[in-house]
């Protein structure tokens, strides 16, 4: 086999092969996804990578098995919701200046199925970003609770992480029981706007 050949093979074997009912079911292709909101696949891509957004190269049987670009349906829904807090339509069309930056408060879980009592506070401005960069690290994070406050709020999760749990790491607790501290915390942030109720990127 020639090293060509041999290049060749890696690269088919990289790619996944998957019944189209099954791509159907469970992804979308960049291509669609570029059509549903109105802009070129090239810029979608683009996008998706910007986003650090997962993707996944696989054979099309509608395109004579050509290798094509998709996500999953759940990925596909958290990039058209990062647009519009770019400030565009669903269509594509920009409706003008992208929305402002806004200060989020965050609660997550970054091993839920072994660790669920295990969260982590933090805040943020670049929400698109921060939450996505998680997925990298924590493939199985959960995104328990996500407000838009002040910085200052963090400092009040720490302090009823402290008071019903023990801090195991930075901004990082483990807590007795969770529902009596989301209980609290969500009486604490009721003033606040929750993005949980509101389409939030994850």
């Amino acid at each position: 086999m020639t090293k060509k050949e041999s290049t060749t093979k890696n690269i088919q074997n990289q790619i996944i092969n998957t019944p189209e009912s099954d791509i159907e079911s469970k992804f979308i292709f960049a291509k669609t996804l570029a059509a549903e909101i109105g802009i070129d696949r090239s810029n979608v891509l683009k996008a998706l990578k910007r986003y650090s957004i997962p993707t996944e190269e696989r054979r099309d049987p509608s395109c004579n098995n050509a290798r094509c670009t998709v996500l999953t349906i759940e990925n596909a829904e958290a990039f058209k919701n990062i647009r519009l807090l770019e400030g565009y339509h669903v269509d594509g069309e920009n409706i003008g200046e992208p929305a402002p930056k806004r200060n989020f408060v965050y609660v997550i879980q970054c091993d839920p199925e072994m660790r669920p009592n295990r969260i982590k506070v933090g805040i943020t401005m670049d929400i698109i970003s921060r939450l996505p960069a998680y997925k990298i690290v924590c493939p199985e994070v959960k995104v328990l609770r996500l407000w838009v406050a002040p910085p200052s709020c963090e400092g009040y999760l720490i302090a009823l992480g402290q008071e019903l749990g023990h801090r195991v790491g930075q901004e990082l607790f483990d807590i007795g029981d969770t529902d009596e501290f989301f209980k609290i915390a969500d009486i604490a942030f009721s003033p606040f706007e929750s993005s949980m109720d509101t389409g939030g990127v994850w």
